[in-house]
């Protein structure tokens, strides 16, 4: 009982919405916010959150994973995040790998800069050597070249780590910088080697003792293999397959076009070249560009896409990085993709990994509407081009354009083959959209990188076009927390609070005329959200109220073309709208009228959640039933003590067991009832989270009920 109670208080979860699609049929994918403020000083819920610069590795237990010592908030302890997963998806908090920053780091840093007040360890790398697992990590003065890089050792990839000192450093005179580490093992010669750098000189790679982890030889700084002439580049990552030597290297700056290139030797020391052959020692832009920021529609969009960590599982490639939201440009999540290959070239997913069942692909599931988007240079955030792939095997229905799929492989060739795309095709999770579809990713023959995703325009409407008599979640954006009232009753408070399955929280589109809506929730009838005492201006509440189908009580949902809407009200012209005061991101922040402007707090997404609701329904009135949902409770959250359990999906002769359960577990109310449809029971609990669970026939149904 503990652990399904566990599971109904998880907030980090939307209801998906389910594409019927291969095997994947029934698959809820992951739902992880794109940001994440309600929990940024809660370690242990962060998960994927406040991720930069990670570095993973697989072991026989899962996957471990490193990163920089930042976060959103200020708050991270100094360290090295440290972080377990079994699935590549969900991740969990482990600590750091030090407690505070290693002392050999230290005694040089003081030497150098006698004022030095470390607050971050940079940019790990994790390895195993044998039996061996090396961490390596930098630390250094920002914007200088003033940086110590090293080494700790550990019998477990998890530690504890046992601090073996200086790899490599660099002061304030050298133009080169002792950052950003990344080892590789020579196939052949078993030579270890370690690619540093960042910005400056660029990428260097040096010598290590395959013993020790250290430098081969003292004082070596080794070979300049990457660079770009004053220009930004950094966060080298080696890879290997097929006989090459992968180097990957981000360019630009996270908070704008920050991109990944990569080039390729035959030997791990290089030179490294790029598609064309191109050395990128040459101080020019290299290609293929791997990764950088994008926007796919019905989304504001990812920034700081770039500082990969590139590994393996088996066969499989993998490649996690950070991705900022384009909207709240501090966030840091956890990007990780599937690597694919053309022509012995990595290309990456664009959509991030999710473990979506793989099957078969046929033309049948290609044909329809996608978006194709280009990985181009420039400024800003890459966007997709709208194409179809017809039934016919032609795109856009021209006959100088056509595609083909061989296994699962798509060609697509323009203007009658001038330009062939070649493109690798799997089923993954729209991360935008939250069901499962067919994406590719490939490039040309100039190396241009290609991602694409199948549209499924059910999907979409029912994310981005409001519908009358359906009902929803109205979630806002900053908070991650659903809208609800605060009580059944007129007059009572709307608020913001976590995602409890409570009628509070869902609400009723009722058609207003003009493009205008009401909004009443489940849990009362003839009572609608309105602007307190019909106010036009900013910071008037927004409450609950009797319907008299004024201006104050109807609401104009604005989609703004990135997955979220504006709640405009009509007594202010639809020039004010509903927002979470002061930007608050705890339970029971109000929500009152201001000023639109964009914000995050003033931005909602509405998730369906049922069709084809009476508008009478309400308290005391038995509705409609959500799917699978055997018994209703109302009102919910109750405030007093007459609560109503609605067994009208419960088909039995015989006597019904109710008990109520509190989050510990233990029964705090237990009765037998008649075989009628509407109970009304008489309970006195303390406030907090149950579970009301039926039983009849053998069969169980359970519903949560919070007691205010």
């Amino acid at each position: 009982m503990r652990s399904i109670l566990l599971l109904f208080l998880l907030s980090f979860f939307f209801v998906p919405l389910t594409a019927q699609h291969c095997n994947s049929e029934g698959f809820e994918g992951p739902g992880f916010f794109d940001t994440y403020h309600e929990i940024w000083s809660q370690r242990n819920l962060w998960s994927i959150y406040n991720v930069h610069d990670p570095t993973v590795l697989k072991t026989d237990d899962g996957f471990v994973m490193y990163n920089t010592d930042v976060s959103m908030g200020n708050v991270h302890p100094v360290g090295l995040a440290k972080r377990t997963s079994p699935d590549l998806v969900n991740w969990t908090w482990e600590g750091t790998a030090f407690d505070g920053a290693p002392e050999s780091a230290m005694e040089w840093m003081l030497e150098q800069r006698p004022d030095y007040n470390p607050t971050s360890l940079w940019a790990p790398f994790l390895i195993k050597a044998g039996d061996e697992y090396r961490l390596y990590y930098s630390m250094s003065v920002f914007g200088q070249t003033i940086s110590f890089m090293g080494l700790a050792t550990s019998e477990s990839a998890i530690g504890p780590w046992e601090d073996k000192g200086m790899v490599i450093t660099t002061v304030a005179s050298d133009n080169k910088n002792a950052i950003d580490p990344s080892v590789i093992i020579d196939r052949e010669t078993g030579q270890h080697w370690m690619a540093y750098g960042s910005y400056w000189t660029g990428i260097y790679i040096v010598e290590l003792d395959p013993e020790t982890g250290l430098l081969l030889n003292p004082g070596d700084y080794g070979v300049n293999v990457a660079r770009r002439g004053g220009s930004s580049l950094e966060g080298a990552e080696f890879a290997y397959r097929n006989g090459w030597y992968y180097l990957f290297v981000s360019y630009g700056w996270l908070e704008d076009s920050y991109n990944i290139r990569v080039g390729r030797s035959q030997t791990p020391e290089g030179p490294y070249s790029d598609f064309h052959g191109t050395p990128m020692l040459e101080s020019t832009n290299n290609f293929p560009l791997v990764l950088r920021p994008y926007r796919f529609n019905h989304h504001e969009g990812w920034q700081g896409t770039g500082h990969c960590s590139v590994f393996q599982d088996g066969d499989k490639y993998y490649m996690a990085h950070q991705g900022r939201t384009s909207t709240a440009i501090y966030n840091m999540v956890l990007h990780l993709r599937e690597i694919f290959w053309i022509d012995d070239w990595p290309v990456v997913s664009p959509q991030r990994y999710a473990a979506v069942p793989q099957c078969e692909i046929n033309e049948k599931d290609l044909a329809g509407m996608w978006e194709h988007m280009l990985l181009t240079t420039g400024g800003g955030l890459a966007r997709p081009d709208i194409i179809e792939l017809d039934k016919g095997n032609t795109i856009n229905n021209s006959q100088s354009n056509a595609w083909t799929l061989e296994g699962d492989t798509l060609t697509l060739s323009w203007n009658n083959g001038q330009y062939i795309d070649r493109l690798i095709v799997s089923w993954g999770w729209d991360w935008e959209n939250r069901f499962v579809t067919l994406v590719y990713t490939g490039m040309n023959e100039n190396s241009l990188n290609i991602w694409g995703k199948k549209i499924d325009q059910e999907v979409i409407d029912a994310l981005t076009i409001p519908e009358a008599g359906s009902t929803y979640l109205v979630r806002n954006h900053h908070s991650n927390q659903l809208m609800e009232v605060e009580h059944p009753g007129d007059g009572a408070n709307i608020r913001q609070r976590v995602d409890l399955e409570a009628d509070t929280q869902e609400w009723l589109l009722i058609d207003a005329d003009d493009g205008y809506f009401q909004l009443r929730p489940m849990s009362s009838s003839g009572l609608v959200m309105e602007v307190a005492n019909a106010s036009p201006g900013n910071g008037a509440n927004i409450r609950l109220g009797t319907d008299e189908q004024g201006d104050h009580q109807m609401w104009k949902l604005s989609y703004q073309d990135n997955g979220y809407f504006a709640l405009l009200s009509k007594v202010s012209n639809d020039q004010r709208c509903a927002e979470v005061s002061s930007y608050g991101v705890h339970q029971g922040a109000n929500i009152n009228q201001w000023e639109f402007h964009g914000g995050n707090n003033q931005l909602w997404r509405l998730t369906r959640q049922r069709t084809g609701v009476d508008p009478g329904y309400g308290t005391g009135v038995t509705g409609p039933y959500a799917e699978n949902e055997m018994i209703r409770v109302f009102p919910n959250p109750l405030s007093g003590s007459a609560v109503q359990i609605d067994l009208g999906q419960v088909q039995t002769g015989g006597q019904v067991e109710v008990r109520i359960y509190s989050t510990s577990g233990s029964i705090a109310y237990q009765s037998l009832l008649a075989p009628a449809s509407l109970h009304t029971l008489q309970l006195t609990l303390p406030q907090g989270l149950y579970v009301v669970s039926v039983r009849w026939d053998q069969q169980v149904a359970s519903h949560r009920l919070l007691v205010l």
